[in-house]
């Protein structure tokens, strides 16, 4: 993605393979964690979900012009903005998620995430 190269389903599945495992330590420990990463597609998702009533989702919904402008606000970043159309042409929107709206203020939008979290 650094070279503004699209990855492919194989070029994630290590990478899922790790969060999954990641998830399934948290679990066994009773830790909780926020988890970030950009599950484009239901079967991505499914691979995270290791136990339905304690991993939860969050998706962080925004139109295309927002998410754009900020993509390209970033400095350092490993995913270019040029890659956005990319990620949202393959994006299948969670339909058992907590849904966010991202054009709120950042402390908005935790603070509704957190008391739909119930937290």
């Amino acid at each position: 993605m650094s070279c503004a190269i699209a990855l492919e389903d194989a070029d994630r599945t290590p990478w899922l393979a790790a969060m999954r495992a990641a998830i399934e330590t948290w679990l066994r420990e009773n830790t909780n964690a926020v988890l970030t990463c950009s599950c484009l597609k239901a079967a991505y998702r499914q691979t995270l979900v290791v136990d339905p009533a304690r991993v939860r989702f969050v998706y962080l919904k925004g139109s295309l012009d927002l998410i754009a402008a900020r993509l390209r606000q970033r400095t350092h970043h490993f995913m270019k903005a040029d890659l956005l159309q990319t990620q949202l042409a393959i994006l299948e929107e969670p339909q058992d998620a907590i849904i966010a709206d991202v054009s709120d203020p950042p402390a908005v939008t935790v603070t509704k995430i957190r008391k739909a979290l119930g937290i």
